[in-house]
């Protein structure tokens, strides 16, 4: 080989390998940048594809949450709707016996016998009862207590008792009302 300014040239051969070299090289290198770009570019869509997703979840979360809190409404709604319908049913099983005691109290009088005054109350009952004798007073009584809304049915008091010319009694009758099951 000759010197060119006091370098050695390169061979024939030396230089088809670096020309060999230079190539793969480069081709290689196109390849590797080919090869990143593919698999970047399904990363990319991967990561695409999961925020679309990730938004239709949270707009599905937005809709249950929706859904949960209805719910949860509904039922304190339902829970409040029943103890309304509880409160009523109990009062007017209340009303149901006020008014049955009221009819028991009207059968219960005798002739001659009649109600003055009566204080109902959902715990007790009074009755102001005028009567011709003590016996119809203890036979009114009496059949109160066999009432099954009542407990402990006395008489508290025993008064003569003038109404239009006519001397009778007037009995106070006392009893408890029984609480409802």
């Amino acid at each position: 080989m000759k010197q060119i300014n006091f370098l050695n040239s390169v061979s024939a051969h030396e230089q088809h390998a670096i020309t060999v070299w230079y190539r793969v090289t480069i081709l290689l290198f196109c390849v590797t940048i080919v090869g990143i770009i593919i698999v970047q570019s399904y990363q990319f869509k991967k990561l695409h594809n999961i925020k679309q997703q990730k938004e239709m979840i949270l707009k599905q979360k937005k809709y249950d949450t929706a859904v949960l809190d209805l719910h949860k409404k509904l039922i304190s709604q339902e829970k409040e709707l029943q103890n309304k319908h509880n409160f009523v049913k109990q009062f007017m099983a209340q009303r149901a016996q006020f008014l049955e005691l009221l009819i028991n109290m009207q059968k219960a009088l005798s002739q001659g016998a009649e109600i003055k005054s009566a204080t109902i109350t959902p715990q007790q009952i009074c009755v102001s009862l005028a009567c011709a004798s003590a016996q119809a007073a203890y036979t009114y009584k009496d059949l109160l207590a066999a009432n099954t809304y009542l407990d402990g049915v006395r008489i508290t008091s025993l008064q003569p008792y003038k109404d239009q010319n006519q001397t009778r009694l007037l009995a106070a009758i006392v009893g408890s009302v029984k609480p409802i099951a």
